[in-house]
């Protein structure tokens, strides 16, 4: 079986593979082929939102103190799928154009703020994140109802110390543990290729 990536860059690559179809969307002419795209986007985001929703943010509520970044993530998350849910009724043309633009905007500035706020408070804690992502792509592989009889399984046990939380609190003021290794060139070629659309995610450290 291949090497899983660690957490965040299981969830950086998801995010990558969405700009990428948006792009896609917004480069073609053909109403066939946005439409086939506009599937594959909702596919992909629903995918990903289910996956952070039932492993990645609980684990972050658990790890650490910041509540209220989770909660404006599953917020946007929500106005996210009320639009992917309007373009799944197979709007008209001027309105299914509309609601994937503004999709596209919305799902940009999510990603911009989860990678620049969240991964680095996750960064900082110290813990296993080839463990975490080895547990999130099981449960990406996994029928959706075999993903919630696993909800969230204590988190606890990535976190080093035996008190995440207050450690999890003393690591926010300092340094971060974990680089990404291997995949911070093609983050590089990527952030650079959607410089206009996505910041790159700060106190990351270079391969």
């Amino acid at each position: 079986m291949a090497k899983s990536l660690n957490a965040l860059e299981l969830l950086r690559k998801d995010h990558r593979n969405v700009l990428t179809l948006l792009r896609k969307f917004d480069r073609s002419d053909d109403e066939r082929e946005q439409r086939d795209l506009c599937g594959e986007i909702i596919a992909e985001l629903g995918s990903h939102t289910d996956l952070e929703e039932k492993c990645f943010y609980p684990f972050v509520r658990e790890a650490t103190d910041r509540f209220d970044l989770i909660e404006e993530a599953t917020i946007e998350h929500g106005t996210a799928k009320d639009l992917m849910h309007e373009l799944e009724r197979n709007p008209d043309p001027t309105r299914f154009h509309a609601l994937v633009k503004v999709l596209g905007e919305y799902v940009t500035l999510h990603v911009r703020e989860e990678e620049e706020r969240i991964f680095p408070l996750v960064e900082k804690l110290g813990i296993d994140l080839e463990a975490l992502g080895e547990e999130l792509a099981e449960r990406k592989g996994m029928p959706a109802r075999a993903q919630s009889t696993r909800a969230a399984s204590e988190p606890r046990t990535h976190v080093t110390s035996d008190e995440p939380r207050q450690d999890a609190r003393r690591a926010e003021s300092g340094p971060s543990t974990r680089g990404d290794g291997g995949s911070a060139k093609a983050d590089g070629d990527f952030m650079q290729e959607h410089a206009d659309e996505l910041s790159r995610t700060p106190n990351r450290e270079e391969g």
